[in-house]
């Protein structure tokens, strides 16, 4: 009957701002009641899934603590000794110092251990541990924590969020500077530019250069042919009129061959020309 004592004194530790902070809804009420209910009758048994359903449907410090109880009178102490840990991490930072003392004394007795955690910060800074909120920064004094790698995280308007993980030594007080960088523009992701394609300049340039070589081309081949035809009706022609015959036809090629690249190059670039751009232009 003393450790059921001891738990109803747990209960009315916490003055009635810091209950009412924590108020369930009321099936989580009514089966903290019932578990209670049954811890005073030393049905532990029968208390812990009341309890733990308490806590599944609305997290409290004392359900937490009260589920402890019962798995140390189980006989299952290491769980027992796993929730008051859960207790520190989630509850430890706001909890009253006479029940955060008495979960200490606990876990000690479960053969566990605790260290200290003195977190500086910016004022202001939100400083969580292991996801739950422990406060604001400056933080009135150490955390007290059990032993064991935690996480800790810290948030401040204007900056960027910082995350450390620290090592907790029992019986030790572990020293955290949290530097929080501020949020500059080269911090921020800009989205890149529209890649809008190439300009259709470049595709009408090509297919007006690939239409005049195929004009040119069709004049040089008609005056390379017309020469021709007068060579082979007069075979009295000079030999540089011959030569002007062979410098016309190797023009022709030329005008041909230009005709021909600018015709390919427009072709390929067709597919890579912003014409929807050009038009947005224009209007």
């Amino acid at each position: 009957m003393t450790r059921v004592a001891c738990t109803v004194l747990f209960a009315a530790l916490a003055p009635a701002p810091a209950l009412a902070q924590e108020e369930p809804n009321l099936p989580a009420r009514e089966a903290f009641e019932r578990g209670v209910a049954l811890m005073q009758e030393e049905r532990w048994d029968d208390a812990l899934p009341e309890l733990e359903m308490s806590l599944q449907l609305y997290p409290t410090q004392v359900a937490l603590f009260d589920v402890a109880l019962c798995l140390k009178h189980l006989g299952r102490g290491a769980e027992a000794l796993e929730a008051l840990k859960r207790f520190l991490r989630e509850f430890g930072a706001q909890a009253p110092a006479a029940r955060r003392g008495q979960v200490i004394r606990e876990i000690e007795a479960l053969g566990g251990a605790v260290g200290r955690l003195r977190v500086t910060a910016i004022d202001g800074t939100s400083i969580r541990i292991e996801g739950h909120d422990a406060g604001t920064a400056p933080l009135p004094g150490p955390l007290v924590l059990p032993v064991g790698e935690v996480d800790i995280g810290a948030r401040l308007e204007g900056h960027l969020d910082a995350r450390h993980v620290v090592r907790i030594e029992a019986g030790e007080t572990t020293h955290l500077a949290i530097d929080m960088a501020p949020v500059r523009s080269g911090n921020r992701r800009t989205r890149p530019p529209p890649n809008r394609g190439l300009s259709p300049g470049w595709f009408w340039s090509a297919t007006v250069t690939s239409g005049a070589a195929i004009a040119a081309t069709a004049i040089l081949g008609a005056l390379a042919l017309a020469g021709d035809a007068d060579y082979r009706s007069n075979p009295m022609r000079t030999a540089g009129e011959q030569e002007a015959g062979r410098r016309l036809v190797i023009a022709t090629d030329v005008a041909l061959g230009v005709a021909v690249a600018a015709a390919l190059v427009a072709f390929l670039l067709y597919p890579s020309t912003d014409f929807a751009g050009d038009a947005a232009g224009g209007d």
